[in-house]
């Protein structure tokens, strides 16, 4: 193979290394936000099922923004407000709200496996690439 043939390869295996290194970045990104929002769902469905057990009957803790915290009395601890989409919120019982925020749930996790295979299969191909690199650098020495 000629030094300007394998200058080339080089090249190519430098873009295709910096292109799904970006892909990788993004996703991870997206992975980030994922999590967090199943974090999210999970800790608002614990404080459904709290709700219901009882608790936060005689006082709860509402926050109001960076950190801070006012104490509360629920009004109708049997239902919740919840928000369905585009703008658009409704009451709930704490059984519907449940069903509603589990079903998310699954459809993040699904999406949250789906995007982390996506980032192995990346992060393969980075490996891939860079052996070829290492391969090529070894050949021309």
């Amino acid at each position: 193979m000629s030094k300007e043939n394998t200058e080339k390869i080089v090249q190519k295996l430098i873009f295709e290394y910096n292109w799904y290194k970006s892909q990788a970045e993004t996703l991870q990104k997206e992975i980030n936000v994922l999590t967090s929002y199943v974090e999210q769902l999970t800790l608002t469905m614990t404080t459904i099922e709290n709700i219901r057990k009882g608790e936060g009957k005689e006082e709860i803790l509402v926050p109001v923004g960076s950190r801070t915290f006012i104490k509360a009395k629920l009004v109708d601890p049997n239902k919740v407000i919840i928000h369905l989409g585009a703008d658009v919120a409704a009451e709930k019982t704490l059984d519907d709200a449940q069903n509603l925020l589990e079903e998310r749930l699954g459809e993040v996790q699904e999406v949250l496996n789906e995007r982390r295979k996506l980032l192995d299969q990346i992060i393969a191909k980075l490996g891939d690439i860079q052996n070829q690199l290492n391969q090529l650098s070894q050949k021309t020495r």
